[in-house]
């Protein structure tokens, strides 16, 4: 049996909407994708495009279903635009996340990192100093 205490399970909200085909769920709203989640026994969710984009009003409705932000995704376009620009968009998100007091016993240090393979800049800058 899986122990609570030990073991976190969180979902990904593509099961009802789909961020790249906005037309597959449309018709499900945030509040039920958050509610079916917390039914089906998940503790996380990844935030998706039809998520409150105010923190503190999504960090509510996820309190009220014991849910938290496990991960939101980030593009980072090191190759096609300046470092300092992507940068600046990955602190606004970190500033979301915080907002949201995600993993709040948790240090948040975070570098951006682009593998060569993709491109041919690479970068380990550290943006974060908490």
């Amino acid at each position: 049996m899986l122990n609570k205490e030990k073991i976190s399970l969180g979902i990904a909200p593509i099961g009802w909407t789909n961020d790249d085909m906005p037309d597959l769920g449309k018709e499900n709203t945030f509040q039920q994708t958050v509610s079916e989640m917390a039914l089906a026994g998940f503790s996380g969710t990844e935030v998706g495009s039809h998520y409150p984009t105010d923190p503190v009003e999504l960090k509510k409705a996820l309190d009220l279903r014991g849910l938290t932000i496990c991960n939101r995704w980030f593009s980072s376009f090191l190759i096609s635009k300046p470092y300092e620009e992507t940068e600046e968009a990955f602190r606004k998100e970190l500033a979301f996340l915080k907002g949201c007091r995600c993993q709040e016993n948790r240090c948040f240090r975070a570098k951006l990192q682009h593998p060569g393979k993709v491109g041919s800049a690479y970068s380990g800058r550290q943006v974060c100093d908490e």
